[in-house]
């Protein structure tokens, strides 16, 4: 949670206390205890100015707390409540124990599902609840989803396309013990090493991760965040723009491609999944090859937002110039001829494949 006991509502405890059954007098004095303080700002050594707080809980008090706790108690309630109804199943620790749902420590929050968008969905339901009810706001900077080893690729996509928002910063616990544990074989620590050791920008690295994810804000992603209202291709108005639509079978990604070598290929992949390609492809090719095509595909990305957000975008042959470019100075400090003459006429000229 955020700012946990400046954000408490003097409303919400006061009805958490007597839903607990506490005296009217003792509500009454804890109301006199929390609302009768101020605060002042300190200012070259000199108290100056006052403010009086209309909610919150004050830092040092002894009896703030358990106040505190009060208030959280509320939303193991509606964890607990959901679970009674089947809509959280939590998780056993071994054969004949009981479910956990939840753990609250001092300053940490575990929670517990099954790894299904069902559940998820009512995790940002009940924590949507007590939010509005106390005046509470989960940190979403400091919150992380992990894994068990057994759930597959696939749904982990799903889930993080759910969670995953720039503007919230969540941020996914796929550490690397867990991606080995995976045992889902579509996408192996190989292809991640190999990711690693291409000779590209960084942020060139971080789109193609994306883009395996399915975390790319194409419009698909987006309508399925309550983002955009449509998931209909902008640029070509001929289906989905999902993430594999929007960087190779658009029509004005078709372009691009075309005026490379790797059109012919990728053209077999067509109706794959994003990582899918992804995977055949690093399967498929020598290095520096991969090396273009990643560059290729975020450069199509770019053109696309630049067309969808200000109307502009370049001619195919010149996207592919400015690639050629973009990597070409990426690895000037390695010296004059880093970059292969053979790939350079792949990539401007676009070679038949052999």
């Amino acid at each position: 949670m955020s700012k946990v006991y400046d954000r408490v509502e003097w409303g919400f405890l006061r009805s958490v206390m007597a839903k607990m059954g506490f005296p009217l007098r003792w509500m009454e004095l804890v109301h006199d205890c929390i609302s009768t303080s101020t605060l002042g700002f300190i200012i070259n050594g000199k108290v100056l100015g006052e403010v009086v707080p209309s909610r919150g809980l004050r830092q040092g008090c002894p009896l703030s707390p358990y106040l505190f706790l009060l208030c959280a108690d509320s939303l193991s309630c509606l964890i607990r409540n959901s679970k009674k109804n089947g809509n959280l199943l939590g998780f056993r620790c071994s054969k004949g124990s009981p479910l956990v749902s939840h753990l609250f420590f001092a300053d940490d929050s575990l929670l517990f599902c099954k790894a299904t968008v069902g559940s998820c969905e009512e995790i940002g339901r009940v924590l949507n609840v007590y939010e509005k009810g106390s005046g509470q706001m989960v940190n979403l900077q400091k919150s992380n989803i992990t894994f068990s080893p057994n759930v597959t690729q696939g749904m982990r996509a799903n889930i993080q396309a759910m969670a995953y928002r720039v503007r919230s910063g969540y941020r996914l616990a796929m550490k690397e013990r867990i991606l080995e544990a995976c045992s889902d074989p579509s996408i192996d620590q190989r292809w991640w090493t190999r990711l690693s050791n291409l000779n590209i920008p960084p942020k060139v690295k971080k789109f193609i991760w994306k883009c395996c994810y399915n975390v790319v804000h194409s419009l698909s992603n987006l309508y399925v965040r309550k983002v955009a209202g449509s998931i209909l291709c902008q640029r070509c108005q001929k289906g989905a723009e999902s993430v594999a639509h929007a960087v190779w079978w658009c029509d004005k990604a078709d372009l691009v491609w075309c005026k490379t070598a790797f059109w012919g290929r990728l053209r077999r992949f067509k109706g794959l999944r994003c990582y899918e390609v992804l995977r055949d492809l690093a399967e498929g090719l020598k290095k520096e090859e991969l090396e273009a095509v990643y560059m290729v595909m975020w450069g199509v990305w770019l053109d696309r937002n630049e067309d969808l957000h200000s109307g502009r975008c370049r001619p195919a042959a010149a996207l592919v110039d400015w690639v050629v470019g973009l990597l070409k100075e990426f690895r000037r400090p390695e010296g004059p001829y880093s970059l292969p003459l053979w790939l350079l006429r792949l990539l401007r000229y676009g070679f038949r494949w052999m």
